[in-house]
């Protein structure tokens, strides 16, 4: 691939994760919450990074951090469970790689408005 579009299409996608983070913070000052489709599994835990950097100075939702920690306990992926674990934690990933525990413990803390995006992807690339 020519370096060129190689490029092209990485600031396509800085400025796509960019967007997909700003419309997580507005979803999320307003109590709602956020699922963001990714092209990859790299893009995908990329942009739950940039969703948790764009959510981290929202108001804690200490209500909803028993939900988060104790799908943290479930996951078994290592870093599942680290971004899971993180006490404020708002955003985490969820792809097809994931062992289905893992899976299973970012479902559950989405469905309980423990996190308020999750980034995820349909594919294993």
């Amino acid at each position: 691939m020519p370096l060129r579009t190689s490029l092209r299409r990485a600031a396509s996608r800085a400025a796509a994760r960019d967007a997909a983070a700003a419309l997580a913070r507005e979803a999320a000052a307003a109590g709602g919450q956020v699922l963001v489709f990714c092209r990859s599994v790299a893009d995908a835990v990329a942009t739950a990074e940039a969703l948790e950097r764009a959510l981290a100075d929202l108001p804690r939702r200490p209500d909803r951090d028993a939900a988060r920690a104790a799908a943290a306990r479930r996951a078994t992926d290592g870093d599942v469970r680290a971004a899971l674990g993180r006490a404020g934690a708002r955003a985490a990933f969820h792809h097809g790689r994931l062992a289905p525990e893992s899976r299973e413990a970012v479902e559950a803390a989405y469905r309980a408005g423990a996190v308020s995006a999750v980034a995820l992807s349909l594919i294993h690339i």
